[in-house]
C-alpha cells in the first residue's frame, strides 16, 4: 500500500493527476467569489447588441449575419475598423443557446476565466514543475483589477484570446524543450494564434514575435534535449533532427490570415483602415506618457487591491487622480491597510531580488546560455509590451486617460503575461539564482505576500459582485421571467404580447441609432419581434412583490372581459393597447436632406426640431399615422428651445386644428385652438381632446404661426392611446 501511494505521488507536477488536484482549489475559490456575478443584468454594449439582434432567433442568422457586427450595427459608432468575428460569433451562439437567461451568459464568462487559469497553470508547470505554479495561478485568478473582463459580458469573450495565447505559449515552450523536432506543436501554436487574433485584434502582432522566439532558440539550443535522449531507441542515442528553420516562420501566418480575412470582409462591409486610425492619433511623447501611466495603474491595482477606490457599473474602473503630477495627492488620500500593503511591498522587493539575481547570473555565462535562460522570458515580456502599448494606440491616444481609467478589463491580458514573466524570472527557481539561505528566505517572503494578497483580492471581487447584484437584480429577474414566458409561447401562431401594467424594472434605455437618440424599454429591445408593430395576443399584468415586479398573469387579449379590463384599470375591453406609430410626416421641411429639421422625430426626446419651409406658406400640417386605429384624448406640443433666445416660443403654431382620419384623406375636426401663446422656449402646452372614435391618422393642421418667417415644433405627444379592436 505504501509503495502504491509513493508511486502515485512520485510523478512530476506536470502530470494530469497533479494538475487536476492543484486546479480544484483554484476553481473552488473563483466560483465562490464570482458566483454573485451570475445574478447581474446585462449592461452597456451588450444591451445594444440584444436590441440590434432581437428580431432574429435562428442560429445561422445570429452567427453569420452578425459575425462582423462592429461594421453592420445600425447605430453610430467609431469602432468599424475593428474585426473580431469569433467574438461576435460567440455572442450569436450564446444568444441562441441561452436566450435571455443572463445567468448563463455570466456563467460562460466565469468558465472562460477558469479555462484561462487552467492554461496558465499548465504553462507555469511547463516552465517549472513546482507546487508554486498553482499558487501563482490562484493569485492571478483572484486579482481585483482585471475582474471587469470576467463580469462584463460584452468583453468576456476577450478572455478566449488570452486562453489561445497562453496555449500558444505552452506549445511553443514544449516545442523548444523537446528540441524543435515535431511539427504538431508548431501547427498547434499557429492555430491558437490565428484564433486569438480573430477573437481580439490586440493579439494580431503575436505571430512574428513567436517566430522570432523559435528562430532564436533554434540557433542556440542543442539539437536534442534531455527528453529526446531519454526517448531515443537508436543504438547511437541520437534523437530526431530539428525541423527546417522555415517552420519557425509558420506562426507569422496567423497575422497574414487575419489581415486577409479582414480585407475580404471589407469588400462586403467597408471600414476605415485600422492603421490610419492608430497612426492618426500617434504622438511618440504622448504615447509613452500614457503608456507609463496605464502600466503603473495595472501594476498598482494588482499588487495593492485594498488601496483602490473603484467605480462599479458595467465596468470596473479607477476613481483616482490620473497623472504622475498628482501621484502624491493620490497616495495621501488612500485609506491604508497595513497587512496587504506590507504584503504588496514585500512581494515587489522579493521579485526585484529574484530579477537582479537572474540578470547577474546570466551575465556570468556566455551569450548562448543567456539566450537559453532568457528566451522564454523575453517572449512573454514582448507580449506584455504589445498588449499594453496597443491599448494606448487603439484607445488611449484618442479617447484619453479619462476613458482608460474606466477600462480596467484591459489589464487582464497584461497580468496574464506578467504572471508568466515573473514566474519564469524568479518564483520558479530561486534556489538556482541565490545562495541557499538567502534564496529560501526571499522565496518565503514572496509566497507569504501571495498568500496574504489572494484573500484580500478575492474578498474585494466578492463584495463588488454582491453590490452589483443588488443594483441590477430586479431587472435581471424581470428579464428572465419574461424570457420564461416567451420561451413557453413563442411557437404559437401569431404570438405577441404587451403590458397592462408596465413594471418599473422595464425602464427606458437610450442609445444612438443613425444619429438621433432612440429610446427602448428593456422588453421591447429584447423582444421587439413580439411586441413592436403587432396587435397583442397576450397582455402581461405585473405587480410588485418581494421588492420587485413579477408577472401575475398572462391574459389572452381578445378574451379580456369588460369587468376584468375595468378591474385592471385599462378602460373598455375593446380599447386595449398603446399603439405604435408607423410614420410622422409634414407638409414641408426647411432643408430636404437635413434630419435636424425633419418631422419624423417629433415624438422622441432628442435634438431635432421640425422646421417648415421658410417662409411658411399656410396652411402647414404635421401628420401622425398609426399601424392600427387608436383613440386620442390628449394633445401636447412643445415650443422650440434653442437660439435665437427670446424668439423660440413665437415660432410655434398660433392657430391650428387637431384632426382625425380613418383613411388619411377625409378629416374630422377634433379640437380647434386660436391665439396659442408660449411664455418661453421649450415650454410644453396641452389640450384635452373630446374623441371617442378610433382613427389611424391624426394631424395638426396649422393655419397661422407667431413668426411670419419661421414655423417650428420641438416635440409633440398624443396621449391616452387606446387600440380599437376590429373584426378580421
Amino acid at each position: 500500500m505504501i509503495d502504491t501511494i509513493r508511486a502515485y505521488f512520485n510523478v512530476p507536477c506536470t502530470a494530469r493527476r497533479w494538475m487536476i488536484l492543484f486546479f480544484i482549489p483554484v476553481a473552488a475559490v473563483n466560483i465562490i467569489i464570482y458566483y454573485p456575478s451570475l445574478l447581474h443584468f446585462i449592461r452597456g454594449d451588450t444591451f445594444i447588441y440584444t436590441a440590434t439582434t432581437a428580431a432574429y432567433k435562428d442560429f445561422y442568422t445570429l452567427v453569420l449575419k452578425f459575425y462582423s457586427y462592429g461594421r453592420v450595427m445600425p447605430f453610430k459608432n467609431e469602432d468599424q475598423f475593428l474585426f473580431r468575428p469569433l467574438t461576435y460569433m460567440w455572442f450569436g451562439l450564446r444568444t441562441w443557446l441561452f436566450g435571455y437567461h443572463f445567468a448563463w451568459w455570466h456563467a460562460a464568462g466565469v468558465a472562460f476565466h477558469l479555462a484561462a487559469a487552467w492554461w496558465l497553470m499548465r504553462l507555469l508547470l511547463a516552465v517549472r514543475s513546482s507546487v508554486l505554479a498553482p499558487l501563482a495561478t490562484l493569485f492571478f485568478s483572484t486579482l481585483y483589477a482585471p475582474m471587469g473582463l470576467v463580469i462584463w459580458e460584452a468583453t468576456s469573450p476577450y478572455i478566449i484570446s488570452v486562453i489561445f495565447s497562453l496555449a500558444a505559449l505552452y506549445y511553443a515552450l514544449v516545442h523548444v524543450k523537446e528540441g524543435q523536432t515535431g511539427r504538431q506543436r508548431v501547427i498547434a501554436l499557429t492555430v491558437c494564434l490565428t484564433l486569438a487574433s480573430l477573437t481580439y485584434e490586440i493579439t494580431v502582432p503575436f505571430g512574428p514575435v513567436f517566430s522570432c522566439y523559435l528562430l532564436m532558440t533554434q540557433r542556440h539550443f542543442p539539437a536534442q534535449s534531455v527528453y529526446q535522449i531519454q526517448k531515443s531507441t537508436t543504438e547511437s542515442g541520437a534523437g530526431p533532427k530539428p525541423l527546417n528553420r522555415s517552420w519557425a516562420l509558420l506562426p507569422s501566418l496567423s497575422m497574414i490570415i487575419y489581415f486577409a480575412l479582414n480585407y475580404l470582409d471589407g469588400l462586403f462591409n467597408p471600414f476605415q483602415s485600422s492603421v490610419n486610425y492608430v497612426f492618426h492619433y500617434f504622438e511618440a511623447g504622448k504615447t509613452l506618457y500614457n503608456w507609463s501611466v496605464v502600466v503603473f495603474w495595472y501594476l498598482y491595482a494588482g499588487i495593492f487591491p485594498t488601496l483602490q477606490n473603484f467605480s462599479g457599473g458595467g465596468r470596473v474602473g479607477f476613481n483616482l487622480p490620473l497623472d504622475w503630477g498628482r501621484l502624491g495627492e493620490m497616495l495621501l488620500s488612500l485609506n491604508w491597510q497595513p497587512l496587504p500593503v506590507v504584503a504588496g511591498i514585500s512581494l515587489i522587493a522579493a521579485f526585484a531580488v529574484f530579477f537582479m539575481a537572474n540578470i547577474f547570473r546570466s551575465a556570468l555565462k556566455d551569450r548562448a546560455s543567456f539566450v537559453k535562460d532568457w528566451s522564454f522570458s523575453l517572449l512573454t515580456f514582448a507580449l506584455l509590451i504589445i498588449v499594453s502599448l496597443l491599448v494606448i494606440l487603439g484607445r488611449g491616444n484618442k479617447l484619453g486617460l479619462d476613458y482608460l481609467k474606466e477600462c480596467l478589463e484591459y489589464s487582464y491580458p497584461f497580468w496574464a503575461f506578467l504572471t508568466v514573466f515573473l514566474f519564469s524570472q524568479g518564483m520558479a527557481g530561486w534556489q538556482e539564482m541565490l545562495s541557499k539561505g538567502v534564496g529560501r528566505q526571499t522565496g518565503y517572503i514572496a509566497v507569504t505576500g501571495l498568500l496574504i494578497l489572494i484573500p484580500f483580492g478575492g474578498k474585494r471581487i466578492y463584495e463588488t459582485n454582491v453590490a452589483q447584484k443588488e443594483v441590477f437584480d430586479s431587472q435581471r429577474r424581470f428579464a428572465e421571467e419574461l424570457e420564461g414566458f416567451v420561451s413557453a409561447h413563442r411557437d404559437e401562431t401569431d404570438f405577441s404580447f404587451d403590458f397592462i401594467n408596465r413594471p418599473p424594472e422595464d425602464s427606458e434605455l437610450t442609445f444612438m441609432e443613425q444619429g438621433p437618440l432612440k429610446r427602448y424599454f428593456i422588453s421591447s429591445a429584447l423582444y421587439q419581434d413580439y411586441i413592436n408593430e403587432k396587435t397583442p395576443k397576450y397582455l402581461l399584468d405585473y405587480h410588485v412583490a418581494n421588492g420587485g415586479s413579477v408577472m401575475n398573469t398572462a391574459l389572452a387579449a381578445e378574451r379580456v372581459s369588460a369587468a376584468a379590463a375595468k378591474m385592471l384599470g385599462i378602460g373598455p375591453a375593446e380599447l386595449l393597447r398603446t399603439a405604435n406609430v408607423k410614420v410622422i410626416t409634414a407638409s414641408s421641411q426647411m432643408f430636404a436632406d437635413d434630419t435636424y429639421t425633419h418631422a419624423k422625430y417629433l415624438m422622441e426626446e432628442n435634438r431635432t426640431v421640425w422646421h417648415a419651409a421658410a417662409p411658411p406658406v399656410y396652411p402647414q400640417w404635421v401628420k401622425v399615422a398609426y399601424l392600427a386605429p387608436v383613440i386620442i384624448n390628449h394633445l401636447e406640443m412643445r415650443a422650440q428651445d434653442t437660439s435665437p433666445a427670446g424668439s423660440e416660443q413665437k415660432r410655434a403654431p398660433r392657430d391650428f386644428v387637431f384632426q382625425g382620419s380613418r383613411d388619411g384623406s377625409q378629416w374630422k375636426n377634433l379640437l380647434e385652438v386660436k391665439n396659442n401663446l408660449y411664455e418661453h422656449g421649450g415650454q410644453w402646452k396641452g389640450w384635452d381632446v373630446k374623441n371617442d372614435d378610433g382613427f389611424r391618422h391624426y394631424r395638426i393642421f396649422i393655419k397661422a404661426g407667431g413668426d411670419p418667417n419661421v414655423l417650428t415644433i420641438k416635440q409633440i405627444r398624443l396621449e391616452n392611446l387606446r387600440r380599437v379592436k376590429h373584426n378580421g
